[in-house]
């Protein structure tokens, strides 16, 4: 009699390996999207951090080339305020406002409505939702929150204070 060699998996074998294949690569693609998505949120939300510290320097910009600063709030929108700024003669030289069509903060060059008006467009592509001000005195103006949202849905706030320096030049 001739005396064979039984050699390979049975199939009991074949779909236990199976199964724990299977698990150990679910584990893996399961921790390489939720890494991926967390890094998702802190890279929007580190852009948007930055876009508030450039709404900042640039409203901070403006500001110290001003002899005036006027807040006006709106009654019907009191999360979004309007800064003008003014030189000492009184003539509007820049004016920060919330744009509800885009929910983007818009900078725009000289006097409303007249001709040498320019809208310079949004500061910050990320959208705001707050923009609360007040003047203080003649010297300084109390950014007290500027909030944005990021791509992501996280909320960005940043306040500052800043002083007004007096020179009309631009």
């Amino acid at each position: 009699m001739v005396v064979r060699s039984e050699r390979g998996l049975t199939l009991t074998e074949l779909t236990v390996v199976m199964v724990l294949a299977t698990l150990v690569m679910v584990g893996l693609m399961t921790f390489y999207f939720s890494s991926q998505a967390t890094w998702m949120d802190g890279s929007t939300q580190a852009v948007t951090q930055r876009e508030a510290t450039l709404v900042i320097k640039e409203i901070a910009s403006q500001v110290h080339r001003s002899a005036k600063a006027e807040v006006q709030s709106d009654a019907a929108d009191p999360a979004h305020d309007e800064l003008i700024l003014k030189d000492r003669l009184d003539n509007e030289l820049c004016r920060f406002t919330y744009m509800a069509s885009d929910s983007l903060l818009h900078k725009r060059i000289g006097p409303l409505g007249g001709p040498t008006s320019v809208d310079k467009g949004p500061v910050a592509i990320s959208k705001l939702e707050r923009f609360n001000l007040v003047s203080i005195g003649d010297s300084l103006l109390d950014i007290q929150m500027i909030q944005l949202r990021s791509a992501s849905g996280q909320h960005v706030r940043i306040a500052s204070t800043v002083a007004l320096y007096n020179n009309p030049t631009p």
